[in-house]
């Protein structure tokens, strides 16, 4: 009788071990997109920021699931949100740095299968219709611009365009390699001929804010043409950047 009651004992133990050891089978093979994967490269994603109850979620430009955002900005993704989103449900178009990692284990983001470690908002404005996802690609290097007085600057591989209201209104410049000095890039060019003109373009790293359409961007500029001074803010676009 009791070597029946012991080998009874024995088979419970080892059927609860086996259901452990199956159990932790089974954790360790939960997909890899639900584990965190900070060796991803973090890349540039671009989609629209959605306010949740409990934090924010994204959905890609290229896709239409949604995902859950860890925000790592220091608080940026919640600024654009309130400036300019419309409330809860409202849709803001962000361009961001991120990594793809496994969503929350508990609370608002846990329902959700992936989730976005965004790391800089890159630039934020309003959605609506031509802008946004509907945006063309950027065929430019950098593009600044600024208001009263308003002035753009489109860098490319090969040229300068400076554009303004006054004259000389329209300028070319052959574009030449920049000066980098920690987080600034400056680039020094001038035309040639008797009508000589000198432009300074300098971009660094940090928030800026349109003075119009109130739109985020990462990049401050600042120009100088011929001893005239210009400020505003600046984007990357879809040619590789050379800003630190």
């Amino acid at each position: 009788m009791r070597s029946a009651l012991r080998i009874g004992l024995g088979f419970i133990l080892f059927a609860l071990t086996s259901c452990q050891d199956r159990a932790a089978d089974v954790r360790s093979a939960r997909p890899v997109e639900n584990r965190p994967k900070p060796t991803e490269a973090v890349r540039v994603v671009r989609g629209y920021l959605l306010e949740s109850t409990g934090g924010f979620s994204f959905r890609p430009c290229d896709d239409r699931s949604e995902v859950w955002l860890i925000d790592q900005t220091g608080g940026d993704l919640a600024a654009a949100s309130r400036a300019l989103g419309s409330g809860p449900g409202s849709r803001v178009f962000i361009e961001v740095t991120a990594a793809v990692v496994g969503a929350p284990d508990s609370g608002a983001g846990s329902r959700y299968a992936t989730a976005l470690s965004v790391t800089q908002l890159l630039r934020a404005r309003p959605a609506g219709e031509g802008t946004g996802c509907d945006e063309p690609p950027a065929p430019y290097i950098y593009r600044a611009a600024g208001n009263e007085p308003f002035w753009n600057a489109t860098v490319t591989t090969d040229s300068i365009l400076f554009v303004e209201p006054d004259p000389p209104a329209r300028l070319a410049f052959r574009a030449t390699s920049p000066e980098r000095r920690g987080a600034v890039v400056t680039y020094r060019v001038s035309t040639g001929g008797p009508n000589r003109h000198t432009l300074t373009l300098s971009l660094e790293r940090g928030r800026c804010t349109d003075s119009m359409s109130g739109a985020f961007y990462s990049l401050l500029a600042r120009a100088s043409l011929d001893g005239r001074t210009f400020v505003g803010c600046a984007r990357e676009g879809d040619v590789q950047a050379t800003l630190p």
